[in-house]
């Protein structure tokens, strides 16, 4: 897995110069609790991305499950960190869910992923 480690550091470099405002990863994760008893705390980590922001692209508004408004991330890969579709897209400091992690459909379908790619919804 050295060639993708390799692509992953060369494509966060690219995404450096690319790197359009403000854009963060914001996870939630449970840390400690979770029982009747003791409910349950919720830990915000905040990670900063370079990344490209868009509009979603025509091919995903077909297939349903994007709207127009939506928006695209193209984002470095932080190693360490893995997104899922619970997790939100900070951009200038206004909250996105994430709906669909495109990262791995159609171009890399095993193995890491060289960039992430997010399709985000405000609200």
């Amino acid at each position: 897995m050295a060639f993708y480690d390799d692509m992953q550091e060369l494509a966060s470099s690219i995404m450096k110069n690319f790197k359009q405002g403000s854009v963060k990863l914001v996870q939630y994760k449970e840390t400690k609790g979770g029982t009747l008893d003791e409910p349950s705390e919720m830990a915000e980590n905040v990670y900063d991305l370079d990344a490209t922001v868009s509009g979603v692209s025509y091919k995903y508004l077909i297939n349903s499950y994007a709207v127009a408004s939506d928006l695209t991330v193209t984002a470095g890969v932080i190693k360490g960190v893995t997104p899922t579709i619970n997790d939100f897209i900070e951009i200038e400091g206004v909250r996105h869910k994430i709906i669909r992690d495109i990262s791995a459909a159609p171009n890399a379908a095993s193995g890491k992923p060289v960039v992430w790619r997010f399709i985000c919804r405000k609200g």
